[in-house]
């Protein structure tokens, strides 16, 4: 007698897997959320999340900008830790620069925060 699957493991596996991923990043939200404590208007979360529609906006005009820079200085970027340094690089000032543009230039202007909705 054949026995007959309607599917394999790797389907079974990709039908999972989504359902995993939902879990899991619900499971790691509660665990972060619990340490946080009380949010205070001057702690770095909140100050990011002010920010993240400026980001959202620039991330990566500064993120080319910094990438750019980089590559003009002459490293080894075959080198995984050259790597590294760069691609954590890169990312900080995707997300730092904008957070100063925003905070000290953006909504300093009547203009700009007209033009950018803040």
């Amino acid at each position: 007698m054949e026995v007959i699957y309607f599917l394999n493991m790797d389907e079974n596996i990709n039908i999972v897997l989504p359902f995993i991923g939902i879990w899991f990043i619900i499971e790691a939200s509660k665990s972060i959320s619990k340490g946080w404590g009380e949010v205070n208007k001057n702690s770095w979360l909140m100050l990011v999340s002010a920010s993240s529609y400026i980001i959202y906006l620039f991330h990566t005009t500064f993120e080319g900008i910094t990438k750019a820079m980089l590559h003009r200085i002459p490293f080894n970027s075959g080198l995984w830790y050259v790597f590294v340094f760069e691609s954590i690089t890169v990312v900080l000032m995707g997300v730092i620069i904008p957070m100063i543009l925003h905070r000290w230039v953006l909504k300093k202007y009547k203009i700009t925060r007209i033009l950018f909705g803040l």
